[in-house]
């Protein structure tokens, strides 16, 4: 059976919030600006966003895998600029 699963991500980090991804500079398909997406299991708090950098992981134990639930996580967009976030489409 399954003994755990690590969650990793890989993407553009924001300079000023490294935890949080941001859309590649070039996407003409994102209009959002100063607006990074992180991720982090449901039951931690915002320190515990994972960085995008393939390297950190999330570990989720065989408890956390609950066929009913999957797996809980939180997913927040937030501002990498207090009080510059422009809101639109974001991909990244």
């Amino acid at each position: 059976g399954i003994s755990w699963i690590d969650t990793t991500l890989t993407g553009n980090a924001s300079s000023s919030s490294p935890k949080l991804i941001i859309p590649p500079s070039g996407d003409s398909s994102s209009t959002t600006s100063h607006i990074g997406l992180g991720f982090q299991k449901r039951t931690t708090d915002d320190a515990t966003f994972l960085k995008p950098n393939s390297a950190e992981k999330i570990r989720w134990s065989t408890d956390e895998m609950q066929p009913d639930k999957g797996l809980e996580m939180t997913v927040a967009l937030r501002e990498t600029d207090a009080g510059q976030g422009v809101p639109g489409n974001f991909r990244a």
